[in-house]
């Protein structure tokens, strides 16, 4: 039988002290076939808990971690030292972006070799910072290094220094940022859920279609990725969703886990508890 994962271990303790009931992980077995990943005999209920988080923001930061012993690139022909900070999307951005969209992560261990001619081109202008050129220059040549470079860095920073030290003229950093903005109205919470439950939901009810008893299903925000964590815990009391939450047929209960905030929401009454264990 697999271990549970810390995302998984979070909403078990949560059900499991909330509902006074012990949760049992569930193998699942080596056919493929969807199931929960916990279960109750008595009560008979069965929990199926997802992450609604940013893999993109995931598999950015991994990379940087990588690359973190290479902090500075020596990069033939430049004079300054350039900084730069990748920015990754947000939770809400990658669930919004198009479905099967192609990857456009850079590939940091290229990073330095593909921002060469874009960066060469910039110092040759004087140019500092491609957020400001690219929308004052009339040079075509350096309006389109501009746009390279916007691409590669995902408009993130990219801004030229004086080489400090051991580190002279090349590329350093490559860390990833992300940035959202936090809603006061709770209400956000439930368009961002229903549209996480149509668009990437289908696994979630698989694995609780056919099983007896009462279905939960529990979606662990993250907050590095997610804007209403942070805004349920700041808003206090007054954060309580009361929009309709559009729950599909497999669905008796969703829990929302928001940092120290637990919200339930069950398809019977359409009504919002917030918990707060």
């Amino acid at each position: 039988m697999s271990g549970e994962n810390a995302t998984e271990k979070r909403a078990r303790l949560v059900l499991e002290t909330v509902l006074g009931v012990p949760l049992g992980r569930v193998d699942p077995g080596a056919g493929g076939q969807a199931s929960p990943d916990f279960r109750c005999v008595r009560p008979a209920m069965a929990v199926e808990v997802k992450e609604l988080t940013s893999e993109d923001y995931k598999s950015l930061s991994r990379a940087a971690d990588r690359e973190a012993e290479r902090l500075h690139t020596a990069v033939p022909g430049l004079t300054k030292l350039w900084m730069i900070i990748i920015v990754a999307r947000n939770a809400e951005e990658e669930l919004d972006r198009h479905w099967g969209a192609a990857p456009d992560q850079p590939y940091l261990k290229k990073l330095a070799k593909q921002l060469r001619p874009h960066l060469l081109v910039l110092e040759a202008a004087g140019i500092q910072d491609y957020r400001t050129a690219q929308w004052f220059s009339r040079d075509p040549a350096v309006r389109a290094a501009c746009a390279a470079v916007a691409t590669l860095v995902r408009n993130g920073t990219c801004s030229a220094g004086e080489p400090i030290g051991e580190f002279g003229p090349g590329v350093m950093g490559a860390a990833s940022a992300i940035g959202y903005v936090r809603s006061p109205d709770p209400n956000s919470l439930v368009g961002l859920l229903n549209r996480w439950l149509s668009r990437r939901g289908t696994n979630l009810r698989d694995s609780l279609r056919d099983e007896p008893g009462e279905h939960h299903a529990v979606i662990v925000l993250d907050r590095r990725t997610v804007a209403e964590v942070d805004a349920a815990e700041e808003h206090g009391d007054s954060y309580i969703p009361d929009a309709r939450l559009e729950l599909p047929d497999e669905i008796d209960s969703l829990w929302v886990i928001a940092g120290a905030i637990t919200f339930r929401y069950s398809s019977a009454t359409a009504v919002w508890q917030r918990i707060v264990i």
